[in-house]
């Protein structure tokens, strides 16, 4: 991903009270190339988090840019997730950081192929198992 984009990312995200970080040596040796290869993470939420710690989210390391800008979004929505207390499931809350995400993203001029779309959809069936069902 070009540096324009990332520093998108850095603004987007200062905007909105939270720390982005991109995949480097230190995460990798820490958690291994695997946990980041086409994911990332994020942590806190802007409406419970203590001001001296503020929501993280984490980049991976993506072949496409598109799902790198994507994820980044649905992190993000992670964090802004003012009903996250009420979801009934990880599902619902996965569900309801998607919809944030293309909300945000739209707001920022991005707009999403129908090909990253799917892959979005695709992720989110990932929580559409019994394991998941629980509250998150």
């Amino acid at each position: 991903m070009s540096e324009p984009d990332e520093q998108m990312m850095q603004r987007i995200a200062r905007r909105h009270g939270v720390d982005v970080v991109f995949a480097d040596e230190h995460l990798i040796k820490l958690n291994g190339r695997d946990a980041y290869e086409n994911a990332s993470f994020s942590s806190g939420n802007v409406h419970t988090s203590d001001k001296r710690w503020p929501p993280r989210i984490e980049i991976g390391i993506y072949a496409d840019a598109e799902l790198r800008l994507l994820s980044f979004f649905h992190e993000l929505g992670h964090c802004l997730d003012s009903t996250r207390p009420w979801h009934t499931s990880k599902l619902d809350q996965e569900r309801a950081a998607w919809e944030i995400a293309y909300s945000l993203a739209t707001s920022h001029g991005v707009e999403s192929s129908a090909e990253a779309r799917d892959w979005a959809s695709a992720q989110l069936e990932t929580y559409n198992t019994p394991e998941w069902s629980c509250h998150a």
